[in-house]
Order: C-alpha cells, then sequence, then structure tokens
C-alpha cells in the first residue's frame, strides 16, 4: 500500500466522468458569450428606448417654443396693434431637464449641437423680451427716445423670432427623422 493510492481513481471513474467534465467545458465555453451578446442586446435595446424618450421630449420642447415665437410674431405685426407690454414664457427648463439625459443616451453631435444653440438662442430671446417689458414700464422722460429704443428692441425680437422659427423648424425635421428612423 502506497501514501499516495487515493489519488489513484477507482476503476472505471475517468469512463464516467470524463462526459461530465467535457459537458461542463462545452457548456461554459458556449454559455459565457451568449450570456454576454444577451446582455449586450438587452443593454442596447434599453438605450435605445432612452434615446427615443429623449428625442420625443426634445421634440415636444422645440414645437412648444415654435408655437411661443408664432404668437409673439403674430403680436409683433403692426397691422395687430402691438401692445407696448407683452409678456411672453419661452419653455428653457424642458432643454436643461433634458440635456442632462440626452449626454447619456445620444450619439449624434452635430444634432445636440443644433439643441443646444437654439436653447441658447431661446435664452437670448428671453432677455430680448425682459428688455422689451423693462422699456415699456420704465418712466418716460424723452417720449420720442423712448419710442426709437423700444422700436429697437422689438425690431431685435422680430428678427430673433423669425430666425428661431427658422431653425425650430429645421429642429423639428430632425427630430422626426431620426424618431423615425429604426434603432
Amino acid at each position: 500500500m502506497n501514501a499516495f493510492d487515493w489519488l489513484v481513481a477507482p476503476s472505471g471513474f475517468w469512463e464516467q466522468a470524463l462526459p461530465n467534465l467535457f459537458a461542463t467545458f462545452v457548456g461554459v465555453l458556449l454559455g459565457i458569450p451568449a450570456a454576454l451578446f444577451l446582455e449586450r442586446l438587452r443593454a442596447g435595446r434599453e438605450r435605445s428606448a432612452r434615446q427615443r424618450t429623449v428625442l420625443t421630449a426634445y421634440q415636444d420642447a422645440v414645437d412648444t417654443n415654435l408655437q411661443v415665437i408664432e404668437h409673439i410674431l403674430k403680436w409683433l405685426i403692426p397691422e395687430m396693434g402691438a401692445t407696448p407690454i407683452a409678456s411672453f414664457s419661452v419653455d428653457l427648463g424642458s432643454f436643461q431637464t433634458v440635456s442632462q439625459w440626452a449626454l447619456e443616451v445620444m450619439d449624434d453631435l452635430p444634432l445636440l449641437q443644433k439643441l443646444n444653440e437654439f436653447q441658447y438662442q431661446l435664452s437670448d430671446l428671453a432677455r430680448k423680451l425682459d428688455m422689451q417689458v423693462q422699456s415699456a414700464l420704465s418712466p418716460r422722460t424723452n417720449e420720442t427716445l423712448w419710442a426709437k429704443q423700444h422700436d429697437a428692441v422689438l425690431t431685435a425680437i422680430r428678427a430673433h423670432c423669425s430666425e428661431l422659427k427658422t431653425k425650430a423648424k429645421d429642429l423639428l425635421k430632425d427630430l422626426d427623422s431620426r424618431l423615425k428612423a429604426p434603432s
């Protein structure tokens, strides 16, 4: 009797264990790549769903602001008799909320740049609208000078709104085509 006899497998052991060992090896060899593939597929679908949510939110924000811009342009038509004071609220909050998610899920850098530029232009328009209200409410020591300044602000708002209207329509087309594209 040898001290290493316990290492020697009883007769028939390898004939029974080898098929199980081979099956386990093949299972691991095929199972790990399959699990990784399925995980990537799940993550891709999840990312695609989040991307659609972000694009839809951007689409809603651009559309809402386009309606505000069109309302401002109607108010600025001379024949409509624009009142000296008008308050309009552009929706910047939606852009700020959505932009945080967009950086995580969107890979279309040119579209993100257009959306960020549109958001910046909206904030600039909001400042001009605030100037218009401040101008209309300020004391008028020189009526002629006030009228010139107020007209200059209204002209700047009109030009800015016309430009933003075009950009908004282009953005809506881009967003719509991106949403219709297969994921």
